[in-house]
């Protein structure tokens, strides 16, 4: 290292600046490269970033009408349970004998309330 170091001393002063020059141009592209993968990866994060937030965004956004949706079903199914549960005491209560039979009132009045259900599940919401 010694020797190498007293060689370079020894050289004319022009190639002593042209390795000046060299070296600076080395450590400069080295460092301009450093920097530029350090701004592509810093912009890249960004992008994932912004994306990942509107996707996020969107999903919850997903998750909420879908819970509003399930809430509105279960609202729904709450009350064609109790219309179901009406038709079947008012017609225990109107035809006592014939809802111990197997086809009564009582079924008719169940199925009527599904064909009901079946009927507006199927018409398009406005």
């Amino acid at each position: 290292m010694i020797r190498l170091f007293r060689n370079l001393v020894a050289l004319p002063m022009e190639i002593k600046a042209a390795l000046a020059i060299l070296a600076g141009v080395i450590v400069g592209g080295i460092a301009a490269a450093l920097w530029l993968r350090a701004h592509d990866r810093r912009v890249i994060n960004d992008h994932e970033a912004a994306i990942s937030a509107q996707v996020g965004a969107a999903t919850q956004a997903a998750n909420d009408v879908a819970n509003a949706n399930d809430a509105a079903r279960q609202v729904e199914d709450a009350k064609a349970a109790v219309l179901t549960e009406e038709a079947l005491r008012h017609a225990q209560e109107e035809h006592p004998e014939e809802v111990r039979r197997a086809s009564g009132p009582a079924v008719r009045a169940v199925t009527d309330q599904l064909r009901k259900r079946a009927t507006a599940s199927r018409t398009p919401a406005r």
